[in-house]
């Protein structure tokens, strides 16, 4: 093949030296800066084109300018060292990306990015590989520089507590109802947390006193805080109880279990999601879970 530019990949999944057919930068890249290529045509671990190895993709990568302002030159592609396998402490999964927790805190994300969720830039590619979607097949780190003690994935969103003492808050991605940000954010008005709930689309927290707080999509009442009113910042749920844990159910229904022992859940009830023996459809306020059992022996007196 014809063989263009001399950069360094800066991250690649492949195995071999690549060639290309064409290589086009979008800009004139500054060193130390990370350029996106644009890369057509590529044939991983071959001699030549399809059919001797792999089938042709399209794909997005990027690239390391060696010196200030260098320009694309003639010269051969080749792939960097193989990078070494990262060892997460912790995981946390969304509906289309995955992100884990390293020993030191380091976020690294992977999967789909439509939205900032892996914590970079969305880029869209050619259509081809991954279906030109923003996307990443394997961990990228997330930027900003923030370690943090726990994370957690939603639908479109990350949100993660830091390492800071007492905890910051932060999330990226479309968190709640704000706009899509793509690096960690902290949350305007959260509290110090001890821990955080994802449900895809409401996001609670807990206080070290056991204190809970919600902000996100709202139409059933999830929240907790006698509303459907969405929440762009966290607002206090169930505030006459103190929990020891929650569960936010794919962002419709919350549950938490007490300090005092019941169990309360509130939001969406279109199946009886809540255990409170109700039959409407949703409660904007903790209703207390009645086993069947309970019911039943209540009744027959």
């Amino acid at each position: 093949f014809k063989q263009k530019t001399a950069y360094e990949i800066y991250q690649s999944d492949w195995s071999s030296d690549v060639c290309s057919s064409d290589l086009q930068a979008t800009a004139t890249p500054v060193q130390g800066q990370v350029s996106v290529l644009h890369v057509e045509d590529v044939y991983p671990g071959a001699e030549g084109p399809p059919p001797n190895d792999q089938s042709s993709i399209r794909t997005i990568t990027t690239y390391v300018a060696p010196t200030p302002g260098q320009a694309p030159t003639t010269g051969s592609v080749r792939r960097s060292a193989a990078a070494a396998t990262v060892r997460f402490t912790s995981l946390a999964t969304g509906s289309t990306h995955t992100c884990g927790l390293t020993a030191g805190g380091e976020a690294y994300c992977w999967g789909y990015n439509s939205d900032g969720q892996l914590g970079q830039v969305p880029v869209w590619g050619p259509w081809g590989d991954l279906g030109g979607q923003p996307a990443a097949r394997s961990p990228q780190q997330v930027s900003g520089g923030t370690t943090f003690r726990s994370i957690v994935a939603g639908g479109t969103h990350t949100c993660g507590l830091s390492t800071a003492s007492p905890a910051v808050t932060y999330c990226w991605g479309s968190y709640s109802i704000n706009g899509p940000v793509n690096a960690p954010t902290a949350v305007s008005g959260a509290p110090a947390f001890a821990s955080l709930y994802d449900g895809g689309s409401a996001i609670c927290g807990l206080t070290d006193a056991g204190k809970a707080w919600c902000w996100g999509v709202n139409s059933y009442g999830q929240l907790g805080d006698g509303t459907t009113t969405w929440a762009s910042t966290p607002v206090a749920a169930a505030p006459s109880l103190t929990f020891t844990t929650l569960s936010v159910g794919n962002g419709e229904q919350t549950c938490g279990v007490t300090t005092a022992g019941p169990t309360y859940c509130w939001g969406a009830n279109w199946h009886g999601q809540l255990g409170s023996s109700t039959t409407s459809n949703s409660s904007t306020s903790p209703l207390l879970v009645r086993s069947e059992e309970h019911t039943s022996e209540l009744q027959s007196h």
